[in-house]
């Protein structure tokens, strides 16, 4: 209704200013004709100027209001998205629920050898994990942790699952059985993996800033440019790990086995290296700037082109490497 009522002093506004032009003519034209022309081209556009101001105005309130209108309607639009989202969860949460508690019931879920139930529960899960949300997904997670099927070595629910693109940030993956599954881009922000299995996972472009990983094991993985700024790695197999690219910016790598590793291109600043083992790993063109390398074994590690300006390593360490052509020493200059 407000909307029609501004449609109409637009039109009103734009009738009488033309009817005011016409007006004006008209008058010009008669006085032209009879020889009187007292009123002057301003006494005229005084006339104009009201009904010109009241037709700018409606004209320029009526396009702000659209834009408004517009806009709410986008918000409550997205809105109503959002809720319908939230809704199509809950119910798909539900029927997974609803589904495990019957194969727990009547296909005795948890009875041993009981492959059929098991492989049954298991693409219900994987189903469902990958269109649930992070909140969502922690519910199923806790739920497979109470009955016994996840967050330990003998389960093999996850064990080669393919999670591509699953959210799990804060997720408890504590001690979890996940040999070769696939987490490409994969949201593990601030997820717990302590002494997670992920030997030969894929978790290529994955988020794991300020994931704990602490005495996981990580070995033959591939971490290409996967995101692990601040995330806890202290005592973490990553013997043999792709970890081409990847951000690793003030991680916490002590006592970490890196060996043969392959960290060409990775960003390692300010990490903490302490202790760490870098036997046979390539870090050629990685970024050490300020990262914390004392005690770290870095025997027949290439490190060609790397930088370590600003970082705490010794000459002794250096000189057991396989190579330090074009390394930017800690002091700032290049090494020959």
């Amino acid at each position: 209704m407000k909307q029609t009522w501004k449609t109409y002093q637009l039109y009103g506004s734009i009738i009488i200013a033309v009817a005011a032009l016409a007006y004006i003519l008209s008058e010009t034209i008669r006085a032209k004709n009879t020889g009187f022309e007292a009123k002057t081209l301003w006494d005229w556009m005084e006339l104009l100027i009201i009904p010109l101001f009241l037709a700018g105005g409606a004209f320029f309130l009526n396009r702000s209001e659209s834009a408004v209108d517009r806009r709410i309607a986008d918000e409550r639009a997205k809105l109503e998205r959002k809720l319908a989202t939230e809704r199509q969860q809950d119910v798909a949460l539900q029927a997974y629920l609803d589904g495990m508690a019957e194969l727990l019931l009547k296909e005795k879920l948890l009875e041993a050898k009981n492959e059929k139930a098991l492989n049954v529960a298991r693409v219900q899960t994987l189903t469902v994990m990958r269109g649930l949300n992070a909140a969502r997904n922690g519910i199923v997670l806790r739920f497979l942790r109470d009955i016994g099927l996840a967050g330990n070595q003998a389960s093999h629910l996850f064990a080669g699952a393919n999670l591509e693109g699953v959210k799990l940030m804060r997720a408890n993956l504590q001690g979890t059985l996940l040999i070769s599954a696939n987490l490409e881009h994969a949201n593990l922000r601030s997820a717990v993996l302590l002494h997670a299995n992920l030997q030969h996972a894929r978790l290529e472009g994955a988020n794991l800033e300020h994931a704990i990983l602490t005495g996981a094991h990580l070995e033959d993985a591939m971490l290409t440019c996967a995101r692990l700024k601040s995330a806890h790695l202290e005592g973490t197999h990553l013997e043999r790990a792709v970890l081409r690219g990847a951000r690793l910016e003030s991680a916490l790598l002590r006592d970490a086995k890196l060996d043969a590793a392959i960290l060409m291109d990775a960003h390692l600043e300010r990490a903490m290296l302490t202790g760490a083992s870098l036997k046979g790993a390539n870090l050629e063109n990685a970024n050490l700037e300020d990262a914390n390398l004392r005690g770290a074994n870095l025997e027949n590690a290439y490190l060609k082109n790397a930088n370590l300006r600003g970082a705490i390593v010794s000459n002794d360490q250096l000189a057991t490497a396989q190579s330090l052509k074009g390394v930017t020493l800690p002091d700032g200059r290049k090494h020959e």
